[in-house]
């Protein structure tokens, strides 16, 4: 395991159990990071990935 020692985490939209959570805060955390995290492309839903996944992957799909 390695252990970082950072002092911040940028998070949102984490759920656990359906519930809300902030992971920096609930480990002591600040939650500015000086930066905004970006994303390239969009994060699916989980209940859309086997078929994402089944219709994008696979010999002849690249």
């Amino acid at each position: 395991m390695t252990v970082f020692g950072g002092t911040a985490l940028s998070d949102t939209g984490t759920l656990l159990n359906g519930q809300a959570v902030n992971a920096g805060s609930s480990a002591g955390l600040s939650s500015s990071v000086g930066w905004k995290p970006s994303l390239n492309d969009k994060i699916s839903p989980s209940a859309s990935v086997k078929a994402e996944v089944t219709s994008q992957a696979g010999s002849g799909k690249l």
